[in-house]
């Protein structure tokens, strides 16, 4: 019982820190002239997917 407890406040920790870390490489591509041009379109892609 107290596994899935602390696996899922595991889950939801990284989900919130994997949205922030997402938030913040995201501003970092629209901001600077992106050198990988395919990184920044996969990130919006799974920034979508997340939320």
């Amino acid at each position: 019982m107290l596994s899935i407890i602390g696996a899922e406040f595991f889950l939801s920790v990284g989900t919130f820190y994997g949205i922030v870390l997402l938030t913040i490489l995201r501003k970092a591509c629209l901001q600077r002239p992106p050198r990988p041009k395919e990184v920044c379109q996969l990130l919006g892609i799974s920034y979508s997917m997340l939320l």
